[in-house]
């Protein structure tokens, strides 16, 4: 593997992950290594929130639910209060409703 495969970019877009995502987190361990991975709704949320063109792609396979969009949907909410700029996430909101 490359040297750079693993890292530790995402730590800088932790702050778009909903409320409680740790407690979630499922584990998988390959002999000495363990894996901490979203729960799905934790992933479909991160998703919907970066909006980039490969995350949608990735949103039309996972199909979520009623209940996962409505899980992200609050999730925007909160990014958007939480916003000291005044971000909007109407983009956003338009992806995910696309998607039900």
């Amino acid at each position: 593997m490359p040297d750079a495969w693993l890292n530790r970019d995402s730590r800088h877009f932790k702050h778009l992950l909903a409320l409680g995502w740790r407690e979630r987190c499922g584990v998988e361990e390959f002999g000495r290594v363990r894996v901490h991975y979203l729960s799905r709704p934790d992933l479909i949320a991160a998703k919907v929130a970066a909006g980039r063109p490969q995350d949608f792609d990735d949103l039309v396979a996972l199909r979520p639910s009623a209940e996962e969009r409505a899980f992200a949907h609050a999730h925007l909410d909160r990014l958007e209060q939480e916003a000291l700029g005044g971000d909007s996430y109407d983009a956003n909101r338009s992806l995910l409703d696309s998607l039900g």
